[in-house]
């Protein structure tokens, strides 16, 4: 230890302490690992023994780093890194792009690991300085673009794995900087075998070079999950059908729109070279821009050297917009077609004005609709609850129809989840099965809820309690003590407000069934500790002129 550390370790310990955060924050895995300081909150250094000793201790010399599974969104700047560091962990970060020189410094460095990351853009010379690197990992990534350029400054580069990235080929050359390249994986789920990849094998085999066994064509389908380094070049070809595997047109169903309404088309395609174009065309006619007739056409745009996109706006539509709409894509190999038909409403053609509807399974809009269409809104959705709604899953769709008059008819809004708390909850009252082990303990669960009847806001909420009044009446006879919880539960709803118990009454006869449970169980005998309630109450509101 010199001199000035055995002053720091005397050093009175008022003098350290203001000290200590720092020491914290810029070396903080230090402490196991002496002499090898990273100042990144998320990296850890230590020593790493050389490849091929099987027991000792690890060359200090020679160090490792692991800044993996944080937020990093670029590589740490060499500077920052210890020297001798010759393994460098960065997977299952957030690094978008590596820069020209992004690694330069790192001279000893022989293993980088760069897995897992959202890597998008690689510049030329980003590797350069890495004379040492044997081991590059760049798999599952967003990489499209691969050229000679890439992998500059790496001569001793042995294994290299690009798969999981998203380009489906690779142009010759793009490893001509990669003398010593022994091993490649470079599968993805869009490796297109045909024959743009003839070089590959031909080179792979001229240079003694080992294409990975996980390295599986995805295109054509003939060839799907074969090994491409187990194909022969024969067996990659560009003759038949043309097969993308990309190719969408938005919208992709039948429009109805009116005169003057906007309608705008993206179609988005695979991206196979300077040969592939994408063409539009209106009732098997070329169509090109025209601002002054509403047509707008923008370039078509190349992303990632895989993707080609072009999009087509009808700014304002007239009848002659109606008919068939095509997305061509055109390469060397053939043409590949997407199609959707348009139709064009006249104003004065009968419609269903736009309308707001709010109930209680929540607010839908309801576009203009043509007469004799169905129209669907998605309802609201609440994760409180997983049981499944009659007719279909929670969360689906509410549907209202246009009749041929145009006029909108009654909504379906069964699908839909209650918006008010104590509905949904009532609700799954009485979707749950009964029986007689349950009975009573779902009887007391509801009469908690029914305490709260004089909020019921709902006339579905006394609905749902006659309902299940009438399903615990089944069990009076086996189960003694449902009838003092049905009495309160039948008096806590006298607390509702009197005209909901009418809507209730006029939707499901609810009043009528709570007074015939009563009636049945009128004669047991009640608990002096029960809530009485007067049956004659009952009758007389089932018997009053609202009554149903």
């Amino acid at each position: 230890m010199g001199a000035a550390g055995r002053r720091m370790r005397g050093a009175p310990a008022r003098l350290l302490l203001p000290l200590l955060p720092w020491l914290l924050l810029l070396a903080p895995e230090t402490r196991g690992a002496p002499g090898c300081p990273v100042p990144i909150r998320s990296c850890k250094c230590s020593g790493e023994r050389p490849k091929g000793l099987s027991g000792g201790a690890p060359n200090p010399a020679r160090r490792r780093v692991v800044c993996g599974g944080g937020d990093l969104p670029e590589p740490p700047e060499p500077s920052l890194l210890p020297n001798g560091t010759v393994t460098l962990l960065l997977s299952n970060n957030k690094i978008t792009g590596l820069r020209n020189g992004s690694f330069l410094g790192l001279s000893l460095l022989e293993k980088l690991d760069l897995r897992n990351n959202v890597i998008s853009t690689v510049q030329p010379g980003a590797f350069l300085g890495l004379g040492e690197l044997k081991r590059l990992d760049l798999s599952n990534n967003r990489i499209g673009c691969l050229t000679s350029e890439t992998f500059q400054g790496l001569p001793r580069l042995l294994r290299l794995n690009i798969s999981g990235n998203i380009f489906s080929s690779v142009q010759p050359g793009v490893f001509d900087e990669l003398p010593a390249l022994k091993v490649v994986d470079l599968g993805t789920e869009y490796l297109t075998c045909d024959c743009r990849l003839r070089w590959l094998l031909s080179w792979a085999r001229n240079r003694s070079l080992q294409l990975s066994e996980r390295t599986l064509c995805a295109y054509p389908s003939a060839l799907h999950a074969q090994a491409l380094g187990g194909l022969q070049e024969a067996q990659l070809r560009c003759e038949g059908a043309l097969e993308l595997h990309t190719h969408h047109l938005i919208p992709s169903l039948r429009q109805v729109v009116f005169q003057g309404d906007r309608l705008p088309f993206q179609c988005s395609a695979s991206y196979l070279g300077n040969d592939t174009r994408i063409r539009w065309y209106h009732n098997r006619t070329p169509l090109e821009g025209d601002e002054q007739a509403g047509i707008l056409l923008a370039e078509s745009l190349i992303h990632d050297c895989t993707f080609i996109t072009s999009e087509l706006t009808l700014s304002h539509i007239g009848v002659w917009a109606s008919g068939e709409w095509e997305c061509s894509v055109s390469t060397a190999q053939g043409n590949a077609s997407k199609k959707v038909e348009i139709v064009v409403l006249e104003t004065s053609a009968s419609y269903c004005p736009a309308e707001r509807v709010a109930n209680n399974r929540g607010d839908f809009r309801w576009p203009r609709t043509l007469a004799g269409i169905t129209a669907y809104q998605s309802c609201l959705q609440y994760p409180f609850t997983s049981v499944p709604l009659s007719g279909g899953a929670p969360g689906t769709r509410a549907s209202r129809r246009c009749d041929r008059a145009g006029r909108w008819e009654p909504g379906d809004y069964s699908h839909c989840l209650y918006t008010n708390d104590i509905t949904r909850v009532l609700y799954t009252f009485v979707l749950m099965p009964i029986n007689a082990s349950n009975a009573l303990t779902l009887a007391h669960q509801l009469r908690v809820y029914t305490a709260e009847a004089a909020s019921f806001s709902d006339m579905m909420d006394v609905v749902y309690v006659a309902q299940m009044i009438q399903k615990f009446l089944g069990y009076v006879d086996q189960i003694k003590e449902l009838v003092e919880v049905m009495v309160d539960m039948a008096s806590n709803l006298m607390l509702v407000d009197e005209h909901l118990l009418w809507l209730a009454q006029l939707e499901d006869k609810a009043c009528s069934g709570i007074v015939g449970a009563l009636e049945r169980i009128g004669g047991a005998a009640l608990s002096p500790h029960a809530q009485h309630i007067s049956v004659v109450t009952w009758v007389s509101w089932e018997g009053a002129p609202w009554g149903a």
